[in-house]
């Protein structure tokens, strides 16, 4: 998708509305003064004139002191009424640490209001609870040291209450909430008495306060009736959360283990009765680990030591528990923390052999640790060029995370790498990772939007003013919420006004062009068997050879099979569930009988199934559609003996070659689903799927190649062709390209004039392409890979004839003459290798397919087989 760049708003300041009381006092304005200059003569006069003098002055002093009151009461007004859950319990909203409030994710930028009426310095992650967004603000010029909470309404900026006394000073922490409870606390670096104070959700009030010997850095964390949080070099605290003055409010306080101290930067997590903290050592006496502790007591439940300083929030999905390390801090790089402990280790008259020693230690660098969340037994690592200090967001078995460095990476919660994104700036903040895009923001006040998929740059937009932006953005219901350094806090993004298109299946291997992927799946670095269908018992030593079922379509967690065998002939339709299960589909969602299997000739929409049965030669054939929940007839249309039966679905027609000769349109939505629109002739038997860019529909016949205009079926243009034709085309942007009998050739989509042509073997099977590539498979069991502009990007030898590759991103999956299937890496940044052994499974007799991070293929002696993400 092309990165595109939208123009951003002026700086737009949160005014209270005063018009009503300022309107009223002005009106009075002249009848104050003169009544004002009146009561200093009046003091000259007799006692009664005097009494109403003063009365005047009364009256003058309670407008002084009620407008404010009534401003502020006014400004309220225009915040509407708490609507949704109270709930926010921890650092970027849960264990998830995907700061994600819910609703639908803005698909372009542009700034909705901005809040910065008394402090402009909005360096903490808000948070987002239905139309509530709460913050914390600091002033830190000229010397001073005073900061705020401030609670809004989400969608229009307005106050709805500011925790601000005099003596709260700036903090690093963000809010949390949790039903009637607010947690805040106040604290910089370097501070050895902050405090953690719990305000009313409803009102701001402030209900108590527990002050600490260290500086409070991390927001805290909400479980039950207890608060967490981490104090530096004063360990953490667990506070009761309805403390009263009749007991002490702390629960318990650690701050160390084994005579060595702990040093709590980072944001705690708590889940199931268990506290998980981490600690990164500052000066030599300090630990390095991570520590689970039970919530109620503060008993340590298991540690594990770490070679390098945890300066990440622990990340909790499922069993497994994620944590950043590096030597560098967010304030200071590596090389700054080593000279720091060099002097530290001089001044103790440390010789200069035992600095060399502990040199090594301190090297730049960082790792991601996942650990048991039970055990803490390490389950693997990842070596990293920087220290990762921000959190990680984990969803759907991904895990997101942004470094210094520039990077932000996403791996599989197995360890296995899907892919990266450079914003070629620092990041300090932690990623947004909303339903379907992922939200960063650069050092320098860039804030970026990417496909959660394939990490593909959708739109960017520039903050504000200033540098060093570190406050993590939230993401909900249409918006982005995010701090500035200068500018205050800002609500930016808008939601789509148009409903988007849900995805679907458009035919054979997913649509003209497609490989066998159309959800954005990533492709595992390697694979593993996970399951087989039909699952057949083998008696004794008799071999039962299961049904062939060939994986057609894959779409919403259900993959379509065409079954030949077992005394059945149709499409079964397979509910698979998540693409990590290792469990076989119980039963058929649903069976549709046919005379012929459909093979992969199978178009998939959320409501609608539509299939093409058997192959050109076949007498009393039909193109059906049938009902996506139940398998149930809708509609159907006889097919010519003589004709392929290829078609390809679109959002509004389904094109067909039902007839000789002949491409038809038929309708698909509403009442007239089935109608035929119009039928064209082409002349000669139209070869593989017909492809669509823009309005045009484009038809490879025998030896032509013709434009139509979708709506009507008019031909556009006509194209004659040297040699007969192999497939049918593909297209991107203004370029379509087909492969003849000798050359991969590329044509133009406004005239059909030849825009180049590259020699190659007769293909053998459909072309594949992407936005940068166009792959062909050829007879001499060559793959070579083209892009848009004919250069040759890559040959592949040694694949299997017959049996369609995956293209997916920069990677290739194929099968190669030896039985196994191989992976291709085509940035050549990663190792190429077998990607999962097959021959144990017998032959491969079907495409591959990719959903949902599996891959789905046939094999003679197994049926339909499941191939999951592996060991590395």
């Amino acid at each position: 998708m092309s990165l595109m760049n939208f123009q951003v708003c002026p700086l737009i300041a949160v005014i209270p509305v005063l018009i009503g009381p300022l309107q009223v006092f002005i009106s009075f304005l002249p009848a104050i003064l003169i009544a004002s200059g009146g009561a200093v003569l009046a003091f000259f006069r007799p006692f009664s004139i005097r009494l109403a003098a003063l009365l005047v002055a009364a009256l003058i002093a309670s407008l002084c002191y009620g407008i404010p009151k009534v401003t502020r009461a006014f400004a309220h007004s225009h915040a509407a009424a708490f609507s949704g859950g109270a709930a926010w319990p921890m650092s970027r909203g849960g264990v998830a640490r995907r700061g994600y409030g819910g609703g639908e994710d803005p698909t372009s930028g542009g700034r909705a209001w901005s809040f910065a009426p008394r402090f402009q310095s909005f360096q903490t992650s808000p948070a987002l609870l239905g139309n509530r967004i709460l913050a914390s603000s600091a002033d830190t010029n000229a010397g001073v040291n005073r900061g705020s909470v401030v609670c809004l309404d989400a969608k229009t900026g307005a106050m709805v209450w500011e925790f601000a006394p005099p003596d709260f000073r700036a903090t690093a922490a963000a809010p949390v909430v949790s039903g009637r409870f607010v947690i805040c606390a106040e604290g910089q670096p370097g501070m050895h008495d902050a405090r953690i104070t719990c305000l009313s959700f409803e009102t701001g009030r402030k209900l108590w306060d527990v002050r600490t010997t260290g500086s409070i850095e991390a927001d805290p964390c909400i479980a039950g009736n207890l608060v967490f949080c981490s104090a530096g070099a004063d360990g953490v605290y667990a506070i009761r959360l309805d403390a009263d003055s009749s007991r002490s409010p702390v629960a318990w306080h650690l701050t160390g283990r084994d005579k060595m101290k702990i040093n709590c930067k980072a944001a705690v997590a708590a889940r199931d009765g268990r506290v998980y903290i981490s600690s990164a050592a500052l000066h030599e006496q300090d630990w390095n680990g991570i520590l689970c502790l039970d919530a109620t007591t503060g008993v340590e439940i298991w540690h594990a030591d770490t070679p390098l300083p945890v300066w990440g929030a622990p990340t909790l999905d499922g069993d497994s528990l994620y944590v950043g390390l590096g030597n560098g801090t967010l304030a200071e790089s590596a090389e700054q923390v080593w000279d720091r402990i060099q002097q530290e280790m001089s001044k103790r008259g440390a010789k200069l052999n035992a600095i060399e020693t502990a040199a090594p230690r301190y090297n730049p660098g960082g790792e991601l640790w996942a650990v048991e969340a039970r055990s803490g037994k390490t389950i693997w690592t990842r070596k990293l060029r920087q220290t990762l200090a921000s959190a990680v967001a984990a969803v759907d078995g991904r895990l997101y995370f942004a470094a210094r460095d520039g990077l932000l990476i996403c791996l599989t919660t197995g360890n296995e790498w899907v892919g990266q994104w450079d914003a070629h700036e620092a990041m300090e903040a932690s990623p947004a990772v909303g339903s379907k895009y992922v939200y960063v923001v650069t050092d320098s006040g860039r804030i970026c939007c990417l496909d959660r998929q394939t990490l593909q740059p959708v739109w960017q937009a520039r903050l504000a003013k200033g540098d060093h932006f570190v406050s993590s953005p939230v993401v909900g219901f249409g918006h982005i919420y995010v701090g500035t350094p200068e500018s205050g806090l800002l609500c930016v993004g808008r939601p789509s006004m148009l409903a988007p298109e849900p995805l679907f299946w458009a035919g054979a291997r997913g649509g003209a062009g497609k490989a066998g992927c159309i959800d954005g799946s990533f492709l595992p670095a390697k694979g593993a068997f996970a399951w087989r269908w039909p699952v057949v018992d083998h008696p004794g030593d008799v071999r039962v050879v299961p049904p062939v079922a060939t994986p057609a379509a894959a779409l919403n967690s259900t993959v379509y099979a065409s079954v030949c065998g077992g005394g059945r002939t149709g499409l079964a339709a397979l509910v698979v569930g998540s693409g990590l299960s290792t469990m076989p589909p119980e039963a058929d969602k649903w069976f549709v009988a046919t005379t012929y299997a459909p093979g992969d000739a199978v178009a998939v929409t959320t409501s609608r199934v539509y299939l093409a049965e058997g192959k050109s030669g076949n007498a009393g054939r039909n193109l059906r559609c049938v009902d996506a929940a139940t398998g149930r007839n809708l509609w159907q249309t006889s097919i010519d003996r003589k004709s392929s039966g290829a078609f390809l679905l679109t959002p509004g027609a389904l094109y067909a070659c039902c007839r000789d000769g002949e491409l038809s349109c038929f309708a698909v939505r509403n009442a007239d689903a089935g109608k035929l629109r119009w039928s064209v002739g082409v002349g000669d038997q139209p070869v593989g799927l017909p492809c669509v860019s823009g309005g045009l529909v484009v038809v490879a016949a025998e030896n032509t190649l013709l434009a139509l205009a979708g709506g009507s079926g008019r031909i556009i243009w006509r194209q004659p062709v040297a040699k007969p034709l192999r497939t049918g085309p593909v297209a991107n942007e203004d370029v379509a390209v087909i492969a003849t009998t000798e050359h991969l050739e590329a044509h133009s989509l406004v005239n059909g004039a030849t825009l180049w042509a590259r020699p190659c073997h007769p293909a053998a099977l459909p072309l594949a392409a992407d936005d940068e590539r166009i792959l062909c498979a050829q007879t001499n069991g060559e793959l070579v890979v083209y892009g848009w502009d004919g250069r040759l990007r890559a040959t592949v030898k040694g694949a299997a004839t017959g049996l369609a590759p995956l293209l997916v991103g920069d990677h290739l999956l194929y099968c190669s003459q030896l039985g196994t299937l191989q992976k291709i890496d085509l940035s050549g940044k990663v190792p190429d290798g077998r990607w999962l052994a097959t021959a144990w499974l017998g032959p491969i007799t079907a495409p591959l397919l990719l959903s949902d991070g599996s891959v789905y293929f046939t094999t003679a002696e197994k049926g339909l087989i499941c191939a999951r993400l592996g060991k590395e």
